[in-house]
């Protein structure tokens, strides 16, 4: 059995960019910053924080686009996605399957009905 599932919670640190596709979909790109803390050996308290580019698709992208601003706390469901590069290698991306908008009523109403 597979399990690709990823969840992240965290803050949108700058604007959602809405596209098309070449098929027509909307496609929007996120990036959230995502802060974890831990005790290092020593005991001493340290932060790591990480920005995190994820891929919106469909009327999910429309509503991240319209609704998300700078700052809010999200939460991404979602999966990731290993293309290969042209040089070699991969690149593994994020995409999410669904965007909870934590502190943003109107885009959870939007996203939900």
């Amino acid at each position: 059995m597979n399990i690709d599932r990823i969840l992240i919670v965290g803050k949108l640190v700058s604007p959602v960019e809405l596209r098309l596709t070449n098929k027509g979909t909307h496609a929007a790109n996120l990036i959230i910053e995502n802060r974890r803390h831990y005790r290092g050996l020593d005991g001493s308290r340290n932060l790591v924080i990480s920005n995190l580019p994820i891929n919106v698709y469909g009327s999910p992208a429309q509503h991240a686009h319209a609704y998300l601003k700078v700052g809010d706390s999200v939460l991404i469901e979602g999966h990731h996605r290993a293309e290969e590069r042209p040089n070699g290698g991969l690149q593994v991306n994020i995409v999410a399957d669904f965007i909870d908008y934590e502190n943003n009523p109107r885009g959870k109403e939007a996203s939900n009905g």
